[in-house]
């Protein structure tokens, strides 16, 4: 593997470089699904379990509303987060997306949805955006504002739920955002062995998204009148481009943007909680967001 420059703080993720395979999947979900959920962070917060209607099936997915017992602002109860977590559309969400959904409500004031969302290789194409579009139009129907927050994965689907909602959100906020499904840019073609995500990955990712099914890229479509962005990248990371080129076709059609360019460091950088620029960086977030969910 060449040696990058990444920062020290993230050293650790240079040893991660996920099989893109079934077994792996089964194998890592069903260890995920086996760690307790919410466990210690539940300190000033309550975490409530619902079952979203009016999914693709019968067997609808879950999720949790997490609530900040100190919010205490005028409208805070008025007010939501849908968050949407990453994992390429085959992996459930980790420790590290529950506490990210806490930081949120409790830097925001919001309360925060994480959707449990049914994943890309064991459902139809289409059941993971459905599942995403019904927990926000569920929101929608309790809260007057609703922001939506997605990381890699979870990006792509926050965009595709802005697109096809019948309400936009009031603002989104993509971190290291999966956008194009043609993989034309110029660090898509880079960076090949990158820790944690790389092309090769993303590759077989869309394979298991869309089942052979054609999509257009995100970077090809009318996004104007989409609401205020932060779209927020990694430096070694194959889906920086499409980020960039999203910050700027967002700008080019009259739309809110801000570009967020963190250095040094690699997709899924944020787990390392230590470090300076990933406490930073989420601060960023929440001040973004927080900005979107005054009144």
């Amino acid at each position: 593997m060449p040696k990058y420059p990444i920062h020290k703080d993230f050293l650790i993720e240079r040893i991660i470089n996920p099989p893109m395979g079934r077994i792996f999947f089964r194998s890592g979900n069903l260890f995920l699904n086996s760690l307790p959920k919410w466990a210690g962070l539940r300190d000033g917060v309550t975490i409530t379990p619902e079952v979203i209607p009016d999914s693709a099936d019968s067997q609808g997915p879950s999720g949790w509303t997490i609530h900040p017992l100190a919010a205490g602002a005028a409208g805070a109860a008025e007010r939501c987060i849908l968050f949407i977590h990453g994992g390429g559309f085959v992996m459930k969400g980790g420790p590290y997306h529950y506490r990210l959904a806490r930081d949120y409500a409790t830097g925001t004031g919001c309360d925060v949805f994480y959707v449990d969302y049914r994943l890309a290789q064991d459902t139809p194409y289409g059941v993971p955006l459905s599942d995403c579009l019904n927990a926000y139009e569920m929101l929608c129907g309790r809260y007057s504002n609703v922001s939506v927050v997605g990381d890699s994965a979870g990006g792509f689907l926050a965009l595709k739920v802005a697109m096809e909602a019948r309400r936009r959100p009031d603002c989104l906020c993509l971190i290291y955002p999966v956008v194009d499904c043609s993989m034309r840019t110029a660090s898509m073609a880079e960076f090949t062995d990158t820790p944690v995500w790389n092309s090769a990955c993303n590759r077989k990712m869309w394979l298991y998204y869309l089942q052979g099914h054609e999509e257009q890229s995100i970077l090809d479509a009318d996004l104007s009148g989409f609401p205020p962005t932060l779209v927020q990248t990694a430096e070694f990371d194959c889906l920086r481009d499409e980020g960039i080129l999203l910050h700027e076709r967002l700008s080019a059609q009259g739309v809110s943007t801000i570009l967020d360019q963190t250095s040094g460091t690699v997709h899924g950088f944020d787990v390392i909680r230590r470090s300076r620029i990933t406490r930073d960086a989420i601060s960023r977030r929440i001040a973004f967001l927080s900005s979107f969910n005054l009144e």
